[in-house]
């Protein structure tokens, strides 16, 4: 009999309160407070017979107030941390690089300029450059580029082949200052523990060995 009065009592709601019960929902007594509900109908197969579930409750109606709906909690902040000083001397030294890039590569100037930049900040394989790409500011400057593992893969595959933008590309630059600067770069594989410079290295033949990449320079005039 007590479980049948609390259930009673729970259900119970005076006509005063009822007027404000929105549609959809169902209005429970709890310790003197009428909270709302709201319902959705199914049928019970098993039951053979409709019923209704709750989907959590809505507000509070108060006497002589109303309805007041629960205030809806904020979304957290989320704070996204990105790399700025690095990036920005790069792309500062190497002013006007995009623009010649986009001369002798049109259709993969951005993505050649970005994975060049991302790849000085940091020895990076082509599986790491998105993560990198999102790390830096470089997503904010050049944003919408895409860097997938797949993506950078094909893109450097095309760009293997492109000599003619290659040649064009290094005489753009051949000519620059006085004499002029030749560059040429190679990797080879390191048995040392000790050498700071060693990292896992991707060249073909060696891939994962403990590798060192050189980049020679020379002035063209005093070699």
């Amino acid at each position: 009999m007590a479980s049948r009065h609390a259930k009673e009592e729970l259900y119970y709601v005076p006509d005063p309160i009822k007027r404000h019960q929105p549609k959809g929902t169902e209005i429970r007594h709890k310790n003197g407070h009428y909270y709302v509900y709201k319902v959705e109908g199914y049928y019970d197969r098993d039951a053979h017979k409709p019923k209704s579930r709750s989907l959590g409750c809505a507000g509070q109606i108060y006497e002589g107030i109303g309805f007041v709906p629960n205030k809806k909690k904020p979304r957290a902040a989320e704070f996204i941390t990105k790399e700025y000083g690095a990036t920005q001397t790069v792309m500062t030294a190497g002013a006007g690089l995009l623009e010649a890039l986009r001369e002798c590569f049109p259709s993969e100037c951005m993505r050649v300029y970005v994975t060049a930049v991302l790849k000085l900040l940091g020895n990076l394989s082509s599986k790491d450059v998105d993560i990198a790409y999102g790390k830096s500011a470089v997503s904010s400057l050049l944003p919408e580029v895409h860097l997938s593992k797949n993506t950078v893969s094909g893109f450097l595959a095309r760009l293997s082949v492109e000599r003619e933008g290659m040649v064009r590309f290094m005489r753009s630059y051949a000519g620059c200052g006085n004499g002029g600067m030749i560059f040429d770069g190679t990797s080879f594989v390191s048995g040392s523990r000790c050498n700071p410079f060693c990292e896992k290295g991707y060249s073909p033949g060696h891939i994962g060995k403990s590798q060192i990449r050189l980049i020679y320079a020379y002035d063209r005039t005093s070699r």
